[in-house]
């Protein structure tokens, strides 16, 4: 980003000089997530990773909070781009100049404080990885049509570093159940 648009020069040289300790910021956090300690390992949880699938519980309330927080953001005035397609770990990609939110959403039916949610593997691992840059945004009461931002996190994985619960799955794609019900041996 350039600061020449702004024209008074106190104005420009404070937008540049936080401008640089931003970028200052996010070097120095890359640095230390690159270090590596040799240390002894230990166990912090665990995930089940499936690959280049999504588990989707419900991909009416998936489409109805996927819009609701799109133009919260664009509110915000954030570019707002889907990724949710890409199997990142996370939906929305939210850029305002300097600022960026990798969003994941997750939307429910009725309450999220009664029914949670899940992270899968990939998301919870893109939340570690990228800190502050990673919001989760949940939405509730999906079943309006409309949903109702319940809330929304700024590095999760931080925020609920001790709530989380392992939940061991297994998913049968629709089409394994049809083809498994359509054998002669079964």
């Amino acid at each position: 980003m350039t600061t020449e648009h702004i024209p008074d020069l106190q104005t420009r040289i404070r937008e540049r000089k936080r401008l640089e300790a931003n970028a200052q910021t996010r070097i120095s956090q890359a640095q230390q997530q690159a270090e590596i300690t040799d240390t002894q390992p230990r166990r912090l949880g665990w995930a089940h990773v499936i690959a280049g699938q999504q588990i989707v519980e419900d991909p009416d309330s998936e489409d109805v909070s996927m819009r609701h927080v799109t133009r919260l953001l664009e509110q915000e005035h954030f570019i707002v781009d889907d990724v949710s397609g890409e199997n990142i770990g996370f939906d929305l990609l939210a850029e305002r100049g300097a600022d960026q939110r990798c969003v994941e959403v997750k939307g429910r039916r009725g309450s999220a404080s009664n029914k949670g949610i899940e992270l899968t593997g990939g998301e919870l691992e893109a939340a570690r990885t990228m800190g502050d840059e990673y919001w989760l945004y949940v939405v509730d009461r999906c079943e309006d049509g409309i949903g109702r931002l319940f809330s929304a996190w700024q590095n999760p994985e931080r925020v609920f570093r001790d709530d989380f619960k392992p939940v061991p799955a297994v998913r049968l794609p629709g089409s394994a159940l049809k083809a498994a019900r359509n054998k002669p041996d079964h």
